[in-house]
């Protein structure tokens, strides 16, 4: 599917998706209601709860870290942490 240029056919298929899916509760949302649900399911945003100095410890993240592959955490706090970073067996 390409990309939709003109104004006049971007806000009709717009209007034709809102319309369709009327009955599933599809509805409009703001960025604000969207970040709120973002918050409440527990997803990290990059720039918000993500940063170059934050370990994925920091960030809730350790289940997500391959203890087999050897890697190392990194980052400027990562020795501070280094107690969290033993797997619980």
């Amino acid at each position: 599917m390409g990309v939709v240029r003109s104004g006049r056919v971007r806000t009709a298929v717009y209007e034709e998706i809102l319309a369709a899916g009327t009955d599933l509760g599809l509805r409009n949302a703001g960025y604000y209601a969207v970040d709120s649900l973002r918050l409440e399911k527990g997803y990290r945003a990059w720039g918000r709860e993500l940063t170059p100095d934050v370990n994925p410890f920091e960030a809730g993240l350790a289940f997500a870290v391959n203890w087999d592959k050897g890697t190392s955490v990194a980052g400027p706090r990562s020795k501070r942490c280094a107690p969290l970073a033993v797997p619980q067996q």
